[in-house]
């Protein structure tokens, strides 16, 4: 009686493990991966309770040392304002268009024109242009949420088209025309002359530029954006950011910086696939020291990657991160997670 049930025991374990799967060989039908001693089973299970465990536990401690992380970069990004003003207080070689560049990041106004702000990013190889980017910004609204972003206003004169949602064919049309890309290049004229014309910066040049369209780029997946294209010599050159100001910088790459960027913890804490473990250094401010120019992506690579972007960061002696500007596009899709 003992032996049959010991059978009965090891068929039932054969049969029902999740790791006992069948494997078609022509007409022939065969068991694989199973035990064939009991013990050896159970114990494999305990394994996989004990695994699964394990994994908690690790979530767990990850969840505070990342809340740990977050609140070290909330502080750090409290600091910028004083740290900039202490920085362009103290630094009496620096050019006056320098310090003006990081007096004005100082100001965060929400209602001025991109083409208007201190920076912005430049990218290419996602479109058969390179373009200035503008993403949207979202402001609470009743229950829900809507765009402010100045560029609207713009183009909302020239996107009359109107829509009967009752229609099935109507509804078809917005869909499709919501999701393509729409280029108005008349909207470039409502700018004034100074505010059309910009300077590009590359790796290692600087470029006249003027705005010849805007346009807006809608996504189901990421936040969307509205964006300038523009008449640039320098479009075969590698355009990473973009400014009203004509910034004296140092053009260079500095690997040892690259590598304090790349291993910031705070990376390892997001909660969507990002290319920040990528960004490189490409120039830094004259005049004072530790503010870099960043980028991620160029137009050889930028459509292969999570999230393409460009940035000014401060290093101070400590080698402490401080992230004073950035843009990106979010090209993995984290808002359909």
């Amino acid at each position: 009686m003992k032996t049959i049930y010991i059978t009965l025991l090891l068929l039932f374990v054969v049969g029902s493990h999740p790791k006992l799967k069948t494997k078609s060989t022509g007409n022939a039908v065969k068991k694989i991966g199973y035990r064939t001693n009991a013990s050896k089973t159970y114990a494999s299970l305990n394994k996989k309770e004990l695994d699964t465990s394990n994994q908690k536990s690790n979530d767990s401690k990850r969840y505070l040392k990342c809340d740990s992380i977050w609140e070290n970069y909330a502080k750090k990004m409290e600091s910028i304002d004083s740290l900039i003003s202490l920085k362009v207080d103290n630094s009496p070689l620096m050019p006056i268009v320098n310090k003006n560049l990081l007096l004005a990041l100082l100001q965060k106004n929400d209602s001025l024109l991109k083409i208007e702000r201190p920076l912005s990013a430049i990218f290419q190889g996602l479109d058969s242009l390179p373009f200035l980017i503008s993403n949207y910004t979202w402001v609470t609204s009743g229950n829900g949420f809507k765009i402010f972003t100045p560029e609207q206003k713009i183009l909302k004169k020239h996107d009359s088209v109107s829509y009967n949602f009752e229609n099935a064919e109507d509804m078809d049309r917005f869909v499709n025309n919501w999701n393509s890309r729409k280029y108005y290049p008349k909207a470039a004229l409502e700018l004034s002359k100074n505010t059309r014309k910009f300077f590009i910066y590359s790796k290692n040049k600087i470029y006249n530029s003027v705005v010849t369209a805007i346009g807006i780029q809608n996504s189901e997946c990421d936040d969307g954006y509205f964006f300038y294209n523009f008449d640039c010599k320098g479009s075969d050159d590698d355009l990473l950011i973009a400014s009203p100001y004509l910034i004296e910088l140092d053009f260079g790459n500095w690997s040892d910086k690259d590598k304090i960027i790349q291993n910031q913890p705070i990376h390892d804490c997001y909660d969507c696939l990002h290319s920040n473990k990528l960004i490189k250094t490409f120039a830094k401010l004259k005049g004072t020291n530790g503010f870099y120019f960043t980028y991620v992506g160029d137009r050889g690579n930028t459509e292969k990657l999570d999230t393409p972007s460009r940035g000014l960061i401060y290093i101070d002696e400590s080698d402490n991160v401080y992230n004073i500007w950035d843009d990106e596009i979010d090209l993995f899709g984290c808002g359909c997670l």
